[in-house]
This record gives structure tokens, sequence and C-alpha cells, in this order.
């Protein structure tokens, strides 16, 4: 009877070691997550000063960095 405790108790600790085991190589293969990225909405009046400057230059959307609203056009660079 002890006998057959003692497989058991090694058969369950090789069975949950060896799903320990799969679970590492299963996290180690597994891709990163993707980046997350921030998306700021304009406010109302920022939005429509946007809408009134791209009717004006003939645009549909532009680039902001550092505060700085830009369009590429045939490759120069242009301030809104």
């Amino acid at each position: 009877m002890i006998a057959v405790l003692k497989f058991t108790l090694k058969f369950v600790i090789g069975i949950a070691l060896l799903i320990c085991f799969l679970i590492g190589v299963a996290r180690m293969l597994a891709p990163d997550p993707p980046q997350r990225q921030i998306i700021i909405q304009p406010r109302k009046a920022e939005k429509k000063w946007l809408t009134q400057r791209f009717q004006y230059h003939w645009i549909s959307g532009c680039i902001e960095e550092n505060g700085e609203f830009y369009f590429i056009r045939d490759g120069r660079k242009c301030g809104l």
C-alpha cells in the first residue's frame, strides 16, 4: 500500500513539474504583447482650427510633433 502511495506521489509531482516546464516554454515562445499607443483627442477649439487649416491647404490630415503641426507636400515639410 505504501509503495502505491509513493508511486502516486512521484507521478503527481512529475506531472506537476512537466506542466510547469511546458508553461515556461510556452511563455518564452509567445510573442510580446503589442505596445499601446496614446491617442490624444483635440479640444473643440483646436479641432475647429485644424479643420479650417485643412480646408485652406486642401489636405485631410497632418502630423504633430512637439506641438508643431505640419504636412508633407511634394516631399517638403509645410507648416499649417
